[in-house]
């Protein structure tokens, strides 16, 4: 197989309560955040698959831990296409192997091509996604002004015996209609012309999007003959993946597997694949499917030199472990508390005092404080120092308040998503420093890192027993 340079990608930028009990020592106001991760966490005791992956997260050097622990906006990078904000929901796999090569790759071209090219398939998925919600809303717009320029239709709607008989009474040969559905399209025709700059710059958008104004035809025939940005969608994550394993430290293979352990417990409910060879030159041999396929069940021979093919795919995640990695406080603060329900732990979340605190436990009398943290892990030491000692300073403030009010705390801690290899050292000195020391062992703090959390959460047993 002739060797192929990667091809080229975007620039992307660098990348409640518990459902147990009521908290019993101090009464705070709950907040609508407290409900959505109860919710979400209900939604998780419903669904094995959910349950099994907050249980996979948790274990000892777990590799989903690495991914799905990362910042949201490195997991679903952005970026801007002919002037259009895309995120890619996906998670992405590929064969990419990176040296260095005179030889263009195949698909790199292939790639170009999709992008310079007419683009009948105008955006993104994700962008398809916001134009179904911007039809959504021009036709309830439109319906709801349809409705008020007409006296019958209003008469119709105010009428409690309606039916098809009261209708075709009212409004028999539909002409004051007709007259009225034929204004409002002139005025769509005529988007300058319309008053509402919201609907405007709506229509404006849509109106951008070429494959609307070509017929059926011409878009079959554009879908033979070039890639369209759909079907393109596994190359488009290459640089999303590249960051993130570098970001997190990842071997390949363990990426691969963590993929592997995500498709088998049903984490994906859909998946768009991309098979393409280095060999063929002289005619591009490139296969797309929509089926969902395990990564390591892609080895496939190209159909007219039987070498083995490249592969990636992007995976799209189950709409509500989407919504857990969208969670405002981060998908750290869902897994934790999980892992609290899980270790029997009574907690008030998301408690309003001066401050807003994340996870306030109860130990029977003693309380624990514990705060998570979701930062951007693709920065360098001093990167993490400076955003632990922020950390700390905001902890400090809670635990002072909290002490203020009578409520003892036993304990303080900061949960990142910084893992303990690079973080436990920084941490480490950052505590004893002469700044923090004293406050630290007044309070009882601690710094740790995701993969400290287990341990960390079981000790509280003796806490427990202690109090």
């Amino acid at each position: 197989m002739a060797p192929g340079a990667p091809p080229p990608g975007h620039p992307l930028p660098h990348p409640t309560q518990s459902a147990r009990a009521p908290y019993n020592v101090v009464t705070m106001k709950s907040t609508t955040i407290a409900t959505e991760l109860t919710n979400l966490l209900e939604l998780a005791s419903d669904d094995i698959s959910l349950g099994m992956f907050l249980e996979y997260v948790w274990q000892e050097n777990s590799a989903l831990a690495k991914i799905f622990f990362v910042n949201k906006n490195q997991l679903f990078p952005s970026f801007k296409e002919n002037e259009v904000e895309i995120i890619l929901k996906y998670l992405f796999w590929d064969t990419y192997v990176s040296f260095p090569s005179l030889v263009p790759s195949v698909m790199g071209v292939e790639f170009i091509s999709a992008k310079v090219g007419p683009k009948y398939s105008g955006k993104l998925e994700s962008t398809m996604e916001a134009l179904g919600a911007d039809l959504r809303e021009i036709v309830i717009y439109y319906l709801i002004r349809f409705i008020k320029a007409s006296p019958e239709l209003r008469e119709l709607i105010d009428t409690d015996d309606f039916n098809y008989g009261k209708m075709k009474q009212v409004l028999k040969d539909y002409d004051s209609l007709s007259k009225l559905i034929k204004k409002m399209i002139s005025e769509v025709q005529k988007v300058d012309s319309i008053e509402d700059d919201a609907i405007k710059h709506k229509l404006k958008q849509i109106s951008n999007l070429k494959w609307l104004t070509v017929g059926f035809d011409e878009i079959i025939n554009a879908a033979i003959k070039m890639p369209m940005s759909l079907q393109m969608l596994p190359l488009w994550g290459h640089v999303v993946k590249e960051s993130l394993i570098e970001a997190q430290n990842l071997q390949r293979e363990e990426y691969t597997g963590a993929i592997n352990l995500a498709y088998l417990i049903g984490l994906f409910d859909s998946s768009h694949s991309l098979f393409w060879c280095e060999n063929c030159r002289d005619s591009s041999q490139v296969y797309y499917t929509s089926s969902k396929l395990d990564p390591y069940h892609v080895e496939m021979q190209c159909l007219k030199c039987k070498e083995t093919m490249y592969a990636a795919i992007a995976y799209r995640l189950k709409p509500t472990l989407l919504s857990m990695i969208e969670f405002k406080d981060g998908f750290l603060a869902v897994a934790l508390g999980y892992l609290l329900n899980s270790e029997n732990i009574k907690y008030q979340y998301s408690a309003r005092g001066k401050y807003e605190y994340d996870f306030l436990c109860d130990l029977e009398g003693s309380n624990v404080l514990i705060e998570c943290k979701m930062h951007r892990t693709d920065v360098g030491d001093r990167g993490i120092k400076e955003t632990l000692q922020k950390d700390l300073n905001q902890l400090l403030k809670h635990v002072k308040e909290l002490k203020e009010k009578d409520i003892e705390i036993v304990r303080s801690i900061s949960i990142t998503n910084y893992n303990s290899e690079r973080m436990k050292e920084i941490a480490e000195k950052i505590l004893s420093s002469k700044k923090y020391a004293k406050k630290v062992n007044e309070y009882g703090v601690k710094l740790i890192s995701f993969e400290e959390a287990p341990v960390t959460i079981r000790n509280f047993k003796q806490l427990k027993q202690s109090s």
